[in-house]
């Protein structure tokens, strides 16, 4: 009997010019990315990376590249979704490691005899879509087609463009040396130094020389750049006018630059402001509504919107508090406005789905936190973050992180968690600037009986109203003499030193009040009521 032949072209065959898993590994490459498996070869045929949503399944269609967000390679979930996968004909399935055994992972592949791919932990999730988009999009740039024909916005794809014309490899960066975008065309050389700038998305340190780049941001016209331990570059910088808002490099291969690559960097550095105001307007729009949700979270009042914040199939989200110190003069507000652009920019570097707003003096910003002990990370993210508010605006700040919560309807008690830690500090003149809900929670507890006891008259005792009067009345210190000897817990040397007195004068004023208010100081009870009164009120 013969045997019946599918008439769909299999997967595993590609057509002429389609992109193959050998093709993209080959133009990202490691230490970005790299094969863990290839059950049916390298020619298996790539198409669009697709983001993983666990709570929806696995719905990508045939030949996509599945990027796994949230996914850890030990966790059964993940080899449930790489089984999915391969049943929906996925081409790959892109993992981090997360420090985890990639074993299971991996049997899970070779059993659905599907491709299973590893990205680097440094390199979010976002970015790798983009380079992934750019990469399976076609190489624009060695078909030389003109600069116009790229996309408005993509950036990734521009450098390819750019890298096929001037023969080098192409970084374009943002003015704070950060990498918003590079080129991936195989076989261009590269050095250390953009390796390490891809994977850290950032210059490295040694390598941002401000002098030179103040060279560059000046400069009208394309520079050859020369530095001892890399390659020589050209550089442009890329203006919105008058403003510089970014660079653009381009590393010398091994027969130098065409004639003509000054002239082509010139042109992709005008072309590349239209790319990059085009995203800053597409991420205004983004940070708009985040901020939108985000007041709805804070406020208890969630609704669909919240779709755009973080979301707690993936992690655990924090709230934290940004004050300025209270002696900053900003009657106008100015300061408070930058204050919120540089929190903002900076936690939405290390988060890219973090939220951040501003209700009256405190900015807020809520951010996706590791479980378990990776939330110790955050308490030093915060400290950057002020570290940076000094050097950049001269401000002062102090920081308080509420509790990490599991769920966008618990916001809004982190919210208050870091509002009570802002009001602790605010009352330690010498404390530290940085502080997490734990680190002071019996002191909030305090200031929450405070309000407690402040809004029910019930929660009083009429002898301390009594002898607040009577010293007012007759100039005595009973009621500071009473909370010296209820703090040391009767130990009248500790107690009357506290409060300067001599310890027979103290004995004394402790005999007159029990005679005067009827004080029963031997009863438990009658002495933790009065301890925690005097304490809530100050």
């Amino acid at each position: 009997m013969p045997t019946a032949v599918s008439s769909a072209v299999p997967s595993a065959v590609p057509t002429a010019g389609a992109n193959t898993l050998q093709s993209v590994l080959a133009a990202v490459g490691p230490p970005v990315l790299q094969a863990l498996c290839l059950p049916r070869g390298p020619d298996v045929v790539a198409g669009e990376p697709v983001l993983l949503d666990i709570a929806e399944g696995v719905a990508p269609g045939p030949r996509t590249l599945l990027l796994a967000v949230g996914c850890r390679p030990a966790d059964p979930v993940t080899a449930s979704a790489i089984r999915q996968a391969a049943a929906a004909e996925v081409a790959a399935v892109v993992v981090k490691a997360y420090g985890d055994d990639l074993a299971p992972a991996v049997r899970a592949a070779e059993s659905g005899r599907i491709a299973l791919l590893l990205v680097d932990d440094a390199v979010p999730w976002p970015h790798l879509h983009l380079l992934l988009s750019a990469t399976v999009a076609g190489d624009r740039g060695a078909r030389r087609e003109p600069l116009s024909a790229v996309v408005t916005g993509d950036l990734f794809a521009l450098a390819n463009a750019v890298a096929a014309m001037v023969g080098g490899a192409i970084a374009i960066e943002d003015p704070h040396q950060h990498v918003l975008a590079y080129s991936n065309v195989p076989g261009q050389p590269i050095d250390d130094a953009r390796q390490a700038g891809i994977l850290g998305r950032r210059v490295p340190a040694e390598f941002r020389l401000a002098d030179l780049y103040d060279q560059v941001r000046r400069s009208k016209s394309v520079q050859r750049v020369e530095v001892p331990g890399i390659r020589p570059r050209l550089a442009a910088a890329i203006r919105a006018g008058d403003e510089p808002i970014g660079s653009i490099w381009a590393i010398e291969g091994n027969d130098g630059f065409p004639p003509d690559a000054e002239r082509a960097l010139a042109d992709a550095a005008r072309l590349a402001s239209l790319h990059i105001l085009r995203l800053r307007t597409t991420a205004d729009l983004e940070r708009a509504a985040r901020g939108e949700a985000l007041r709805a979270v804070l406020l208890g009042r969630p609704g669909p919107a919240v779709e755009v914040l973080p979301t707690v199939d993936s992690h655990d989200v924090t709230v934290v508090g940004f004050q300025i110190d209270g002696s900053a003069d900003d009657a106008d507000g100015t300061l408070l406005a930058r204050t919120a652009d540089l929190v903002t920019v900076f936690c939405e570097s290390q988060h890219r789905m973090a939220a951040c707003l501003t209700l009256g003096g405190t900015i807020y910003a809520l951010l996706p936190t590791g479980r378990g002990a990776d939330r110790a990370v955050l308490p030093a993210l915060v400290g950057r973050v002020l570290t940076r508010a000094f050097e950049s605006l001269r401000v002062r700040l102090r920081a308080g992180i509420g509790g990490t919560v599991g769920d966008l309807a618990a916001v809004a008690h982190s919210r208050a968690d870091a509002d009570r830690v802002l009001q602790v500090l605010a009352e330690r003149v010498d404390g530290p600037a940085v502080a997490t809900i734990a680190d002071v929670r019996s002191r909030t507890i305090l200031l929450h009986l405070q309000d407690i006891i402040a809004g029910d008259p019930r929660l009083s005792l009429e002898v301390l109203d009594r002898m607040c009067a009577h010293d007012a009345d007759k100039g005595t210190g009973y009621l500071d003499t009473l909370r010296a000897y209820l703090d040391c817990f009767g130990d009248v040397p500790t107690a009357s030193s506290r409060i300067f007195l001599h310890q027979n004068t103290f004995r004394h004023r402790m005999r007159r009040m029990t005679e005067i208010f009827g004080l029963n100081l031997d009863d438990p009870d009658e002495r933790l009521v009065l301890w925690l009164l005097l304490r809530a009120s100050g």
